[in-house]
């Protein structure tokens, strides 16, 4: 197979956002282009797959969006073959991509026998012959507390379960969810007493026993045993 890279939630824009909050940020975009081109490059990719909420406005793109995405995107079919899942951020995303992106609708596709989505959106039925699914949405980090400060790690999620797809009931599914690419986005602490379960897919899991995997592949344990019992 092809070498893929699945990059989630990248929210370029953001900062524009910020900015109307008063939060005086500059454009990431570029700092994120070189640091996609270096694992490009480091990991001989051939083939970049954006699995949604590519840009942060909504409902319509910002001046900066309009202004930063058709270059970002330039850059990388230069070098590989891109495709972009959309996500709920994503309306009208088709208008600022060179021609040459795949675009896909939220419900998702299908590669190297991989579902793969935003997450916000139910599958495509064709989901029902997987086993695996990656997907994002959900920015996923675990906190922590220690004599009242509290800190956060961004992580990876895999969780099990079974999922009813075209008639297919009892689906068994593992839903790897990965964190968010941008790293000004911060996180849902997943662990938080106050955390609701987003989506039709992660719904659809033992979501309790999901395991946690720091993004230096250190596994924490399971969710269950992480969770914040006075916060």
């Amino acid at each position: 197979f092809d070498k893929n890279m699945v990059i989630g939630d990248l929210h370029l824009g953001i900062e524009n956002d910020l900015a109307r909050k008063g939060i005086s940020v500059p454009s990431q975009t570029k700092t994120i282009q070189k640091k996609i081109t270096r694992l490009i490059s480091k990991y001989k990719i051939k083939h970049l797959i954006f699995i949604g909420d590519v840009r942060h406005r909504l409902p319509l793109p910002s001046r900066q969006e309009e202004r930063e995405l058709p270059s970002f995107f330039r850059h990388f079919i230069k070098k590989v073959k891109v495709s972009v899942i959309k996500g709920n951020h994503d309306g009208r995303i088709e208008d600022l991509l060179p021609n040459a992106v795949n675009v896909y609708p939220a419900s998702g596709f299908i590669i190297d026998n991989i579902y793969m989505s935003h997450g916000h959106n139910k599958p495509i039925p064709t989901a029902k012959e997987c086993s695996t699914f990656i997907i994002g949405h959900t920015h996923p980090v675990i906190e922590f507390w220690s004599s009242g400060v509290r800190m956060t790690e961004t992580v990876w999620i895999i969780s099990h379960g079974c999922m009813e797809l075209q008639g297919n009931a009892g689906t068994p599914i593992k839903v790897i969810t990965m964190p968010a690419f941008n790293s000004l986005l911060g996180g849902v602490a997943v662990n938080s007493k106050k955390y609701k379960i987003s989506g039709p897919i992660l719904k659809n899991t033992d979501f309790k026993n999901s395991e946690i995997i720091l993004l230096d592949g250190t596994y924490i344990g399971k969710l269950k045993d992480l969770e914040i019992k006075k916060k």
